[in-house]
């Protein structure tokens, strides 16, 4: 039985086997890049049946449509403080040099303040070291990862429709105080992973995407295998939701965010995404 039969039988049952996970293990002096395999396939793009149903489908999340992608690999984890700085020699983040253990704020955290050309920057840097080349992934590659890949899961959220399961939010950040708006992000990994075996694509931070972001994309879209987003734009796609954010709608998985590619924020970060090929053991 393939790879891909396995993973939808198995995910059907509410199982997600040790062996069905296929991984890429790749060490950056004594920190591990997991990256996990994710099986090609179809699916549809955009809004949840639940979210039409209930009209919280925003415009830009519409037309659902059918796209299509080859296989490719992304990272299990967000890009961690630990690992940005070790291969850049800085790490940028808000906070950086105040790890606080009452708020759990380690260097096991995802990185943050890096704008979209820093991640490029790291890529470039991070090729030196492993001989890998690493990319962001494209927003479909990001939402088809989320959903699960073959396994397609209609959850609200990344790996379940209760948040709570798989992600820290405003509403249930440790130590949070009541009507505090601002919180911080949480070491990697904290919360359950989806079929795919990937932590934190419902928040931790927001994770730069490779498009340029358009609103009318989705409806004026003409590439439905392997999109790469449109040509050009001033703002580049993020994806997954923060600790920020309070209104649960925003942190479906399918929600739609676009900055200017030089931002710098406290709440986006990334994951790493890398071409299939074959697997190191």
């Amino acid at each position: 039985m393939k790879l891909g039969k396995l993973l939808l039988f198995f995910a059907l049952l509410g199982v997600i086997p040790v062996f069905a996970q296929r991984i890429d293990t790749i060490w950056v002096d004594s920190i591990p890049i997991e990256m996990v395999f994710v099986e090609g396939g179809k699916f549809m793009q955009g809004c949840m049946r639940t979210e039409l149903e209930s009209g919280e489908c925003q415009s830009v999340n519409q037309p659902v449509h059918a796209v299509t992608l080859q296989s490719y690999y992304i990272s299990k984890f967000e890009v961690t403080r630990e690992l940005y700085r070790t291969v850049m020699g800085v790490d940028p983040s808000y906070g950086s040099f105040d790890y606080r253990p009452l708020f759990n704020i380690t260097p096991k955290c995802p990185v943050q303040m890096v704008s979209w050309f820093d991640t490029q920057t790291f890529m470039d840097s991070l090729f030196i070291k492993t001989g890998r080349y690493f990319r962001l992934p494209t927003e479909a590659e990001w939402e088809y990862a989320a959903r699960g890949g073959l396994a397609q899961n209609d959850y609200l959220f990344s790996g379940s429709n209760d948040i709570d399961e798989v992600a820290y939010f405003h509403h249930n950040f440790p130590g949070s105080k009541p009507n505090q708006v601002y919180q911080w992000e949480q070491p990697v990994g904290g919360k359950s992973p989806n079929a795919l075996g990937l932590y934190d694509m419902t928040c931790n931070v927001e994770e730069w995407c490779s498009d340029w972001f358009s609103k009318d994309y989705y409806s004026l879209q003409t590439t439905f295998k392997n999109p790469q987003g449109p040509s050009q734009g001033s703002e580049k796609v993020c994806r997954g939701g923060s600790w920020g954010v309070s209104n649960e709608k925003y942190l479906h998985l399918t929600c739609r965010r676009k900055y200017s590619p030089d931002s710098k924020k406290a709440h986006i970060g990334f994951r790493l995404a890398m071409d299939a090929g074959p697997v190191k053991h």
